[in-house]
């Protein structure tokens, strides 16, 4: 009687097991597909607010020559502001 009882609760735990690694695995899945996603839209975003805004390597410099240049103007040739 106890064997039999042992021997399905070791069973039935095994599956559990199982059943509990499939899971791991799919949320594991779920979870990389999603960083993946998020990973890519943050690129979109981080290149389209550093367009709008000049900031960042690329679209920072140029704006920073313009900056100066039109300093240099205002210095050069005061009362054009």
């Amino acid at each position: 009687m106890m064997k039999e009882i042992d021997q399905k609760l070791t069973v039935e735990m095994n599956e559990r097991e199982k059943r509990l690694k499939d899971i791991e695995k799919i949320m594991n899945d779920k979870k990389a597909e999603m960083v993946k996603l998020f990973e890519e839209r943050y690129v979109v975003a981080l290149e389209d607010l550093s367009a709008k805004d000049g900031t960042g390597k690329k679209y920072g410099k140029p704006k920073r020559i313009a900056q100066v240049f039109y300093k240099k103007c205002l210095l050069t040739f005061p009362g054009t502001s």
